[in-house]
């Protein structure tokens, strides 16, 4: 994607989250976030205008609450990116 098309002007973040990529439930979750907070809609709207789409989709995933583990499992914390899970003994 060229540079001008991903940094354009952003009219509708509805569009920008649906063009981007997301799963349905994170496009689900930020669409009742920024239509329960409007005011937040205009600033993304005007911030996004000058983020290329691997930041744009970077803060929307920041705007996501945290994730729940499964029942039966325990999150590990790393320091590393990878995160891994361990299954509970039953």
């Amino acid at each position: 994607m060229s540079e001008t098309a991903s940094t354009s002007k952003v009219n509708d973040i509805y569009q920008e989250i649906y063009r981007l990529g997301l799963t349905d439930d994170e496009k689900t979750t930020l669409y009742a976030f920024f239509t329960n907070n409007p005011d937040k809609k205009s600033e993304a709207e005007k911030a996004f205008t000058y983020f290329q789409d691997e930041v744009k989709v970077d803060i929307l995933r920041n705007l996501l609450p945290p994730t729940q583990p499964a029942a039966g499992k325990w999150i590990v914390y790393s320091t590393r990116v990878n995160v891994s899970w361990l299954d509970l003994p039953q």
